[in-house]
């Protein structure tokens, strides 16, 4: 049975949930242009009375030019702080890289994560484990280099080793990658027979 974000079971559930939390959204629109003075879905008549009343309403025109401005404000924010945060994530690299990136994946962030969170340094100084390869499991390419390099030289193998690749699977295609990379790196420094 295949399991993870390509089997039909998660295509299934991914499906029945958006259309969960998307029908009250599909209900409320068509009854916004009633003109009945109750809530009633189907609509006994249709019209657009409600919103044509919706500028003489000074509470309700307040309350959504506030929306706007928080709404606008909180969105340059984000982009203006998150934007620089991932393309550092993503490109740079920095001491403390690889930890901070573990805990955007972390199911729960623990009370010593938050504190050298707010610190801004892990507890403890960390091994380099390069790029993230499986965000899953938190393994990094110098991992994975390593385990091909003493000689595991197959996707399952390299999982069996270390994790990656055994869980959602996205992974497996850039361990591929780094297997490939290693044979030819091998093949290059191989001594040529010299010709007679």
């Amino acid at each position: 049975m295949e399991i993870g974000r390509n089997s039909w079971g998660f295509t299934a559930f991914a499906i029945a949930l958006y259309a969960f939390l998307l029908a009250p959204v599909l209900l409320v629109i068509p009854i916004s242009f009633s003109n009945d003075p109750f809530l009633a879905f189907p609509p006994q008549s249709w019209g657009i009375k409600y919103y044509l009343a919706l500028p003489n309403r000074p509470v309700l025109v307040a309350a959504f030019e506030t929306s706007i401005v928080i709404a606008a404000t909180v969105t340059a924010l984000s982009l203006a702080i998150g934007v620089p945060a991932a393309y550092a994530l993503a490109r740079l690299e920095f001491r403390g890289r690889d930890w901070l990136a573990s805990l955007f994946v972390a199911p729960e962030v623990s009370a010593m994560d938050r504190a050298t969170l707010l610190a801004g340094r892990p507890a403890a100084p960390l091994a380099d484990a390069g790029p993230m390869v499986c965000a899953c499991l938190k393994v990094g390419a110098r991992k994975i280099e390593t385990a091909v390099a003493a000689g595991t030289d197959t996707i399952d193998a390299i999982g069996a080793v270390t994790g990656a690749g055994t869980n959602c699977g996205s992974c497996r295609p850039e361990i591929a990658r780094l297997i490939a990379a290693n044979r030819k790196e091998k093949a290059q420094d191989e001594p040529r027979p010299h010709a007679a």
